[in-house]
């Protein structure tokens, strides 16, 4: 297991939906057709924050959300 922080940017987030499909329950597309993180832990201004512990499988759907975004609004960073 890896304890990792995702960071979604709120003001790079073209709201495109790209990462929804990758990271599974990870993304979610409000009634508004905004993209947010499903269950942020923090909203620092522009910024949705979540931090948990993953296995590999679920690391690597995050990577592949954050490289599938085309404007690179996705952080995912391990923390030790």
């Amino acid at each position: 297991m890896k304890k990792v922080k995702i960071i979604l940017d709120r003001t790079t987030c073209i709201d495109c939906g790209a990462c929804i499909p990758e990271a599974d329950g990870f993304f979610v597309e409000d009634t508004n057709k905004e993209v947010h993180l499903v269950k942020k832990t923090t909203n620092n201004g522009n910024q949705e924050v979540l931090e948990l512990e993953v296995d590999d499988k679920t690391h690597k759907a995050l990577l592949s959300a954050k490289d599938i975004c085309p404007v690179a609004a996705i952080e995912v960073v391990e923390i030790s």
